[in-house]
């Protein structure tokens, strides 16, 4: 029988972490130490966790309408973002990173209310640089991915579930295929080439305000063209006529030939200028 969407999320797809403790470098994949309630992601070099005990807490508890937040960054970008700053990620830090995104609303696709989240969506160029002049990490503006879609008739919706669950069998964190914002995710990419994520709800009215503010451009300017008269120059004629002047017929053999006549110009400019001969 299928688990639908509501039933999931009623129910905590990972141990709830209490503390973060150090592993050794070899595993790959995140494990879950069920006597000891605790959750461990291993890093790709160094042996530092990805989350201090502070931030792996608020990382891994259940939320309520959703997942723990750790559904929505994953395994991946949370180590990659550790080994940029040389340490365990700080509770600050986490809180930057992923949070919840507004009031319940109500997905598009499971018509349940749920809990939307602001995440970081993968790791963006040139974090490392800027972390290595000096820059703080929860002042760095990140390109946040969300569960808002904006129409073509300028109407918001959200798509409920998340980017990444936890294989207990496997005991590592995979896609969330059957998850409505991955599902959305995935078939705007097979429509468009890349795979694009939902925007957190504060972005929601800028795009609307950007949108509305290109088509008032489009529209003043195109009222203003109708009072333009059009300037047709000499020579400057359109580009279908540059085309059919390239093109002349061989009257001997109907058929076309590419340029002009050379020897024919010649000769008329010469008769032009009294040189050719009677």
């Amino acid at each position: 029988m299928k688990t639908t969407e509501t039933e999931t999320m009623k129910k905590p797809t990972v141990t709830e972490a209490k503390a973060v403790k150090r592993v050794k470098k070899t595993p790959k994949t995140v494990h879950v130490a069920k006597d000891s309630n605790e959750v461990r992601v291993a890093p790709t070099v160094a042996t530092t966790p990805p989350y201090d005990k502070d931030a792996a807490d608020y990382m891994c508890r259940k939320r309520e309408g959703t997942f723990s937040l750790i559904h929505f960054i994953g395994e991946q970008v949370s180590r990659e973002l550790a080994e940029i700053l040389g340490r365990s990620i700080t509770l600050p830090e986490a809180e930057h990173l992923v949070s919840l995104d507004g009031d319940p609303t109500i997905c598009a696709s499971e018509d349940v209310e749920f809990q939307p989240v602001k995440y970081l969506p993968f790791t963006p160029k040139g974090l490392k640089e800027k972390i290595d002049r000096g820059e703080s990490l929860v002042d760095i503006q990140l390109p946040w991915g969300g569960a808002y879609y904006l129409t073509k008739d300028g109407k918001t919706i959200a798509y409920s579930g998340s980017v990444f669950h936890y294989n207990h069998r496997r005991q590592k964190y995979e896609w969330a295929n059957n998850s409505p914002l991955v599902i959305v995710a995935d078939e705007i990419g097979k429509r468009c080439g890349q795979r694009q994520w939902g925007v957190p709800f504060s972005e929601v009215d800028n795009i609307l305000k950007a949108r509305t503010a290109g088509t008032e451009r489009r529209q003043r300017i195109g009222k203003m063209v109708t009072n333009i008269a059009p300037i047709r120059r000499p020579g400057l004629g359109r580009v279908s006529d540059a085309f059919k002047l390239a093109w002349h017929s061989d009257r001997g053999n109907g058929k076309p030939k590419r340029g002009y006549d050379r020897a024919k110009t010649r000769h008329e400019e010469k008769v032009v200028s009294g040189e050719a001969e009677e």
